[in-house]
């Protein structure tokens, strides 16, 4: 029988956009359940022992936590034991199967998909696109996302504040199969100002780690100060603006390479335009992610190439958070 107070262990590579997720789950179960969560922020400490980890975990009914320490580098495990475990990112799957396998009657749950481990020796497996024929996996409209679960009337994204002279650009850079050219982003900023000029709306804009200088020089240069309301070049003078920014604009812009940033922005509640530079080889559940967000309203994609001759754009579509939230509680059982 489960405890009044659920204790709850996540496992974090250190990444944010595989640490969110996990946050996402906890917030679905704070809407119905008092927990207690602890974070064991663990670093792999060769790849070349992946193969052995992933045998071992696949093969191997009794992992011993004991393990853990031959594998990864951490501080030390919470006192007590948990109720449930969850992680995300292809590093902590071992840590997450061998507390499961270690831990008996805890769940233990992985957001993402499996990298050839077992589904077996998770307890439930969450994604946006489905896994072949695992029982176990739970697949979502959009994935877990870190907002405020406990008040029902929180459940809607905020937009009062959002201002309609006002549009958001989140920048990402090299990474996830898409490539980027100096020429891609002259063309993106070149399409910034004909959108301020033909929409009478100034950006707020914020770079990112994978941006790069000398991206953010092209931009910089390129995009008058006229247009800009608020900008945070990461090289120079990296700032946490992302929510703030969401809030305040009518309608949302980010580059596709990252898919946590394309959900934040889908969460915020806006018209979201995404955004793709020339060359792309997304890996295919990226794709297939991508495809079914914009099939379902929630964004509208565009080629970079394309940008500076938009002359209109589709309705936001917000996400039904409170079923989403929901789905995942149930999922758990942990009534």
């Amino acid at each position: 029988m489960l405890p009044a107070k659920l204790t709850i262990w996540i496992i974090s590579d250190g990444l944010p956009g595989h640490y969110n997720p996990c946050l996402g789950i906890v917030r679905a179960i704070e809407r119905y359940r008092d927990v207690r969560h602890e974070t064991i922020v663990a670093t792999q400490r060769l790849k070349m022992l992946r193969p052995l980890m992933r045998y071992l975990a696949n093969y191997i009914p009794r992992l011993c936590p004991g393990l853990l320490r031959l594998f990864y580098r951490y501080n030390s495990l919470p006192q007590g034991r948990p109720d449930l475990v969850i992680s995300g990112g292809g590093n902590t799957l071992f840590f997450n199967a061998a507390l499961g396998a270690g831990y008996k009657n805890i769940k233990n749950v992985y957001s993402g998909t499996l990298k050839h481990y077992k589904p077996k020796r998770f307890f439930r497996i969450f994604t946006v696109v489905p896994l072949e024929s695992v029982a176990n996996n739970i697949v979502l409209d959009l994935p877990p996302a870190n907002i405020p679960g406990p008040s029902d009337s929180q459940t809607e994204p905020p937009t009062a504040d959002a201002d309609e002279s006002c549009y958001c650009l989140l920048v990402g850079g090299e990474g996830g199969g898409y490539h980027y050219k100096e020429e891609d982003w002259v063309r993106l900023a070149e399409g910034l100002n004909r959108l301020s000029q033909a929409f009478g709306v100034q950006w707020l804009i914020t770079t990112s780690r994978r941006t790069g200088p000398r991206a953010e020089q092209i931009l910089e240069e390129t995009i008058p100060e006229s247009v800009i309301r608020e900008s945070i070049w990461f090289s120079k003078q990296p700032a946490k603006v992302v929510q703030r920014f969401l809030a305040s604009a009518s309608r949302v812009f980010c580059t596709e390479d990252s898919l946590t940033m394309v959900s934040e922005a889908i969460f915020s509640g806006k018209s979201v335009c995404t955004l793709l530079p020339a060359s792309v080889s997304a890996t295919e559940n990226d794709r297939l992610a991508l495809e079914h967000y914009a099939s379902k309203g929630y964004i509208q994609r565009i080629n970079i190439a394309d940008l500076a001759s938009i002359t209109g754009f589709n309705d936001a579509n917000p996400p039904d958070i409170d079923s989403l939230q929901r789905s995942i509680y149930e999922a758990l059982e942990l009534q």
